[in-house]
């Protein structure tokens, strides 16, 4: 019934207030959350997650059933991301040649992935100029971990197609 399906589901919500406490409190560690199962939720952090972290997931799967894995192997901290993600994006975008860009990161690969259009009549050296912006910009940018990469990709444009 939909009163079994919502009750199933109901600590989705209470996790993610979890993950705004647990944000909260470890920012220079806490990478990410997921859902990762209808039972089944991750917590990463890039060092080893204190004891007070442990005890509040411990909490949550008892109150709520819900098997919350600790990962402690989680690459860049959501904290350095939020630096890392803009400061390459406006480095491109601030390239008279770059039309538009998006940028985001990827967890999995530790890139911070780069789409740009490039204006009409560029030179065929641009795309590696780019990437070593944008490299330099995460050289330059503090807490980023040596093994985040930047890519640096040209779209056809317009961003948000299928071509990005």
């Amino acid at each position: 019934s939909l009163t079994d399906v919502i009750a199933a589901m109901a600590w989705q919500d209470d996790f993610s207030a979890l993950v705004e406490q647990v944000r909260a409190e470890q920012a220079d560690i806490f990478a990410r959350a997921q859902i990762t199962g209808d039972q089944q939720a991750a917590l990463s952090f890039t060092a080893d997650a204190p004891a007070s972290v442990r005890d509040l997931a411990a909490a949550f799967e008892a109150e709520h059933g819900v098997t919350v894995v600790i990962d402690t192997d989680g690459g860049v901290s959501e904290q350095v991301i939020e630096v890392a993600v803009p400061t390459v994006h406006m480095a491109l975008l601030s390239h008279p040649d770059v039309v538009d860009a998006t940028t985001s990161f990827e967890a999995a690969t530790n890139q911070v992935v780069s789409n740009v259009v490039l204006a009409e009549s560029v030179a065929a050296d641009l795309l590696s100029e780019l990437q070593g912006v944008a490299a330099d910009q995460l050289t330059q940018t503090s807490g980023v971990p040596d093994d985040v990469i930047a890519v640096v990709r040209e779209s056809a444009g317009p961003l948000g197609s299928d071509d990005d």
